[in-house]
């Protein structure tokens, strides 16, 4: 049996809907108007802007120096980790095999030294120090990984 499109939208098409234009009984334009009208009365009420207060000044001091007794012992460890693996690297007695958990633990330090880095304010010492060991360790890493100091 063959259904033809016809057959199947000829229901729909004897079918007229009918929409009613004025639902509410008010034409829109009726409407509009009224909402303008009303907005224009508010319009003409004298309105003051409300009063300006003056909120004080707030410095906040990013690290205080007790804050600061962590990351100093972080860094602290860090450079110690910089310190020995600088040792074993000049001993050629050391194998590489040898450096490989000091690299690790610098590239360990580092990543949680990093999001410190931010938080200290811009002109303090430490983060100087703190930026100058972050980038030590992360050349030093770099190196030990690219094989720099492979013997041929």
């Amino acid at each position: 049996m063959k259904i033809t499109p016809r057959e199947v939208l000829g229901d729909i098409e004897s079918q007229k809907v009918r929409i009613d234009k004025n639902p509410l009984g008010s034409n829109f334009n009726d409407i509009l108007q009224k909402t303008i009208e009303s907005t224009q009365v508010s319009r003409e009420q004298p309105t003051s802007p409300p009063p300006v207060h003056t909120v004080p000044d707030v410095h906040l001091d990013p690290i205080s120096s007790w804050q600061k007794t962590p990351v100093i012992h972080k860094v602290e460890r860090l450079l110690n980790v910089l310190e020995n693996y600088q040792t074993k690297l000049a001993d050629p007695t050391v194998s590489l095999r040898d450096l490989y958990p000091l690299v690790a633990r610098m590239e360990d330090e580092t990543g949680n030294l990093l999001p410190l880095l931010d938080s200290l304010p811009g002109g303090d010492e430490l983060r100087n120090i703190l930026n100058k060991a972050l980038i030590r360790s992360t050349v030093e890493v770099t190196r030990f990984k690219r094989g720099d100091y492979l013997t041929p």
